[in-house]
């Protein structure tokens, strides 16, 4: 299934989000063990700082969409987030805070082995959404492989062309 193509209305079921913790981290995948005020409660990497996670769903959002877990680790385990409202609110406030033009995306808790986790659908760029893609601070990024990167001229043309077909 391709978690970019579905309507970001729809929320994933739990043997969803299990295919997702089996196929792992990918252009349209992200996993962050928590949000990034719990920073300082674990000391693994794979806790974004606010900067990271808006770069993250900037590009997710201007490469094809898709899905951002947190209370997920790196290699698919469920480790749960505590407080999943704080958590949404936190994580709502960096997107709507962050990307310009808003970002279209769902955010919500799922129960998954006794733990909580949030799921963010992003829903991909197109012109009717806005006349230009995704940014961070005037910065427009785009995900390739595991990471987004700042994006070069030639992809945000590709990008500003492929919405106007």
């Amino acid at each position: 299934m391709s978690w970019s193509d579905d309507s970001i209305d729809e929320r994933l079921e739990e043997a969803d989000i299990r295919e997702i913790f089996y196929n792992g981290i990918s252009p349209t995948i992200e996993f962050f063990l928590s949000t990034p005020s719990k920073i300082d409660t674990y000391s693994e990497s794979s806790i974004p700082s606010e900067a990271d996670l808006a770069r993250e769903a900037c590009g997710i959002g201007n490469r094809s969409g898709g899905v951002i877990l947190f209370g997920v680790g790196k290699s698919g385990e469920v480790k749960g987030i505590t407080d999943t409202e704080e958590g949404i609110d936190e994580i709502a406030e960096i997107f709507e805070d962050q990307i310009e033009p808003d970002l279209s995306y769902d955010l919500y808790a799922v129960e998954i082995d006794n733990k909580f986790i949030l799921v963010s659908r992003i829903k991909k760029y197109t012109e009717t959404d806005a006349e230009l893609p995704f940014a961070v601070q005037g910065q427009f990024f785009y995900r390739k492989s595991k990471h987004s990167y700042p994006m070069s001229p030639s992809t945000l043309k590709a990008i500003l062309e492929s919405s106007t077909q």
